[in-house]
């Protein structure tokens, strides 16, 4: 593969009573800002000027308060754990949050790589509800893992740096145990990428049947069935690889 590591969240007081978790910035393969934000006051406030792109996800906390501007009108409306946003080039919000409560986001202040030019919201539980047995584009739910499709490549949301349109998903991995085994005969959840690269933002790691999460990698080319190292996985962890064209299999 091109890249593939495990990145632990860098935390930076920051203003208004939030700290930011550094993950990756722009010289990641997609060109995109990631970070995590934490109240860590009783109150706490951050916000988003004109002219970058912002993915917003909330993952823990009480329901916060979001001040939206875009094109001369101003909304204020709640924002609550399971809640995600798309805002684009020309709007503006502040959020206000109670202490304890966490987000993710995912920035860009190049305009060429924000697609959508309108304010989005998605509430999990509708994602829940819009699913059926003929259409589950946007709920999937497997032996292995649950996955919230919240932004789809044609909703127009940010893109990459080399202009593919970016998915943004909430996944739930169950327990291994009676899942497929690996060659050493370890129950395992197994993934494959062609042609993207996936940042994993973990946020909750428990243990699984007694023994801490972990990741390993496949080294190119797969057909050698050659491994990294099991690298742990924590609640500050986000592993990532990025598979260039030429190495997809």
């Amino acid at each position: 593969f091109g890249h593939m590591a495990n990145v632990l969240t860098r935390w930076q007081e920051a203003s208004d009573g939030c700290q930011v978790g550094n993950i990756l910035g722009t010289d990641c393969p997609e060109g995109l800002e990631y970070d995590r934000i934490r109240v860590t006051a009783s109150t706490g406030c951050f916000s988003k000027a004109e002219g970058s792109g912002v993915l917003l996800s909330m993952f823990k906390g009480d329901e916060a308060k979001l001040t939206l501007k875009q094109g001369g009108v101003e909304q204020t409306m709640a924002f609550r754990k399971g809640y995600h946003a798309f805002f684009p080039v020309n709007s503006t919000f502040e959020l206000h949050a109670p202490q304890h409560s966490e987000f993710v986001r995912v920035m860009t202040q190049n305009v060429e790589q924000v697609a959508g030019t309108t304010f989005k919201l998605r509430c999990e539980d509708y994602l829940r509800a819009s699913a059926s047995e003929s259409g589950m584009v946007r709920w999937k739910l497997t032996p292995q893992y649950l996955s919230r499709r919240v932004f789809l490549h044609h909703d127009r949301t940010l893109l990459s740096k080399s202009g593919s349109p970016v998915s943004w998903f909430h996944t739930t991995m169950f327990d291994v145990q009676g899942l497929p085994s690996n060659d050493e005969g370890e129950s395992v959840f197994k993934m494959s990428y062609n042609y993207r690269t996936e940042p994993n933002i973990v946020y909750s790691c428990p243990l699984s049947a007694g023994t801490p999460c972990s990741v390993r990698y496949a080294l190119h080319p797969y057909a050698d069935k050659k491994w990294t190292e099991w690298l742990p996985l924590t609640d500050e962890t986000t592993y990532y690889l990025n598979e260039t064209p030429s190495q997809a299999e």
